[in-house]
Order: structure tokens, then sequence, then C-alpha cells
């Protein structure tokens, strides 16, 4: 009894956000999210063309949740978003999203410039 009641506490904490980094050719994205462990349960979605949304459940007894939601600085083609899950010297997934005005380097990823965390 006590282990479904910490299974659904932690279910309905907040996801956190994992730490990812990116990179870009003058056609493409690259999202890499990284985590410790495996992800159970990946969906990595465009809803619209300046918006991608990641969202994971880990593997572990844990079940901790992941997820986050970016606005970018410019659009992408939602059709063509792509991604693998991929586990060699840790577990990260690899986003990729087509520019939908390629031909150019964006100057920044997101719309709104954040502060980068500390690994």
């Amino acid at each position: 009894m006590l282990r479904r009641i910490v299974l659904l506490a932690l279910a309905a904490a907040e996801p956190t956000i994992p730490p990812l980094k990116w990179a870009q050719t003058e056609d493409a994205i690259y999202i890499s999210v990284h985590a410790t462990l495996d992800f159970e349960s990946v969906v990595v979605e465009s809803p619209s063309l300046e918006r991608v949304t990641f969202s994971a459940t880990g593997a572990t007894r844990d079940a901790r949740a992941y997820a986050f939601d970016l606005l970018l600085r410019e659009d992408v083609s939602p059709s063509a978003t792509r991604w693998r899950r991929e586990c060699a010297g840790g577990c990260h997934v690899l986003i990729t999203l087509e520019k939908a005005h390629g031909g150019h380097f964006f100057d920044r990823l997101l719309a709104v410039p954040v502060e980068a965390r500390p690994e």
C-alpha cells in the first residue's frame, strides 16, 4: 500500500526539465535530450511552426516525468519533425527539426533568451 501511495505522489509531481543541448546546420536543428537512465515512454511533437514539445517517463522504479515546451525563435516544419532514442554511453533522445526557411543559421534557439543552467 505504501509503495502505491509513493508512486501516485511521484506521478502527480511536476515534470522535470531534462538537460538538453542543441546544434544546427543551415537547414536543420538538432536537440539532444540527456538522461542518466533510459526513458520508458517518449512523445515528441511539433504542434505548430514555432513550437516543439517533449514528454517522457523514466524507466526506473520512481517513473519520474520529464517535459519541456519550447517556443522557437524561428519557424520549423512540423511534418518533418523526427526523433530517435539512443542508449550508448548514457541515454538520450535526438530530435531533428527541419527549418521552414532554411539557408541560414539562427542566432539563438528560443524566441525569448534564457540563461543556461550549469551542468
